[in-house]
């Protein structure tokens, strides 16, 4: 899992943190990412607001990469492998035909852009116990909500399964040049 380290609103280079102990703060304010305005109104000191400028440079390149996700991976048929019936394929090993039709209809999403955060960050095993079609129609769902709050998003398991390739027989060669985008973006922002 990837290190959040600017998803706070106090840095180590503040001079109110330096030498005395941070007030308490609530959960939200914890998690809410600080702008490199705010940290430079705070007193951070310079490689810190560097940090969370390059950060802010990533966000932007992401929300533009955001649109040829959308654009690249249009319209692709729901899969039966769904992601309930991976869970499945995780929990109990061998499915009948009947308990994978009972699951995939469970999962109602019928577009990629259907599936919720909430759910690829439950899902997060789905790439181990997919096929090449469950990977063609769930990757741009899991890309998309890995980007929303990038860089440093904590679930990475769409980044290892774009860097191994596995089953990812179904996808076009546009598809594939996204994914290798996808990886390259993350590289620069968060593997350094």
């Amino acid at each position: 899992m990837l290190s959040n380290k600017l998803w706070s609103t106090r840095g180590i280079c503040e001079p109110s943190y330096l030498g005395s102990a941070a007030p308490k703060r609530s959960t939200i304010e914890m998690t809410k990412r600080i702008t490199s305005t705010e940290a430079r109104k705070r007193g951070y000191c310079s490689s810190e607001v560097a940090k969370i400028e390059f950060a802010e440079e990533g966000q932007r390149e992401a929300d533009n990469f955001l649109a040829l996700i959308d654009k690249t991976f249009g319209s692709i048929p729901k899969p039966k492998v769904t992601q309930l019936v991976a869970q499945a394929l995780d929990d109990e090993w061998n499915l009948t035909e009947e308990r994978v039709n009972e699951l995939s209809k469970a999962d109602p999403e019928t577009d990629w852009r259907e599936v919720s955060k909430e759910k690829t960050t439950a899902y997060q095993e789905y790439f181990s116990f997919s096929n090449s079609a469950g990977v063609r129609f769930y990757l741009p769902a899991y890309m998309s909500h890995y980007l929303s709050e990038f860089p440093n998003y904590g679930f990475d398991a769409v980044y290892w399964a774009c860097v191994s390739k596995m089953n990812f027989d179904d996808l076009t060669e546009e598809e594939l040049k996204i994914v290798d985008k996808f990886v390259e973006l993350c590289n620069k922002y968060e593997r350094t």
